[in-house]
């Protein structure tokens, strides 16, 4: 997946209505498939319908060039990086994640999801067979030494201040982590 200046609408039009088609009960068995609660299936049933509810309205985005964002994160909301996700699958971007553990069933529930969405609209598959997403759950910051964010342009970070802080000194150049710290993070 590569990405470009400008995505057409064409574009976002058949990535939304994809998902749009999606039917409630396709979701709830991914969910339940990732043990999730019956009050949490409800729950990430309404998220995603919240989601992908209305094309975005302009008829053209344009944006820069990305070759690969970040996403830090860990939340007690199961789909707090669905939005990030659908948005960069949209327009053509490939993303790597780090998250917690426990929060890898939200991501492969979005992945299947995906995978529903997409195959019966095209010839071939539009999603890897394993998740679309480079995720790693290594604990603490192991992945700032290792070269895991590289090739990302922009690291999106979700985290106590200080982990946004531990971002932002490992990569000063201005723009290139983007931070929700405590209080954006709890909004």
């Amino acid at each position: 997946m590569m990405s470009h200046p400008i995505v057409s609408t064409e574009r976002l039009q058949y990535v939304f209505t994809a998902l749009q088609n999606v039917d409630d009960h396709a979701i709830r068995s991914f969910t339940k498939a990732f043990d999730y609660s019956d009050a949490e299936c409800a729950e990430i049933v309404k998220a995603f319908r919240a989601l992908v509810s209305e094309l975005p309205a302009h008829s053209t985005v344009s944006h820069i060039p990305l070759r690969r964002v970040g996403i830090v994160g860990a939340s007690s909301v199961p789909t707090a990086l669905w939005p990030y996700l659908i948005v960069a699958y949209a327009i053509g971007v490939p993303v790597k994640v780090k998250v917690r553990a426990d929060d890898v069933r939200s991501l492969s529930t979005l992945a299947e999801i995906f995978r529903y969405a997409f195959r019966p609209y095209t010839g071939r598959q539009l999603v890897d067979d394993d998740m679309p997403w480079d995720v790693k759950c290594e604990a603490g910051d192991v992945l700032l030494d290792a070269g895991f964010w590289d090739d990302c342009d922009r690291l999106l970070v979700f985290g106590s201040d200080a982990t946004v802080d531990i971002y932002r000194q490992r990569f000063p150049t201005p723009g290139r982590v983007i931070g929700f710290g405590h209080v954006e993070s709890l909004l």
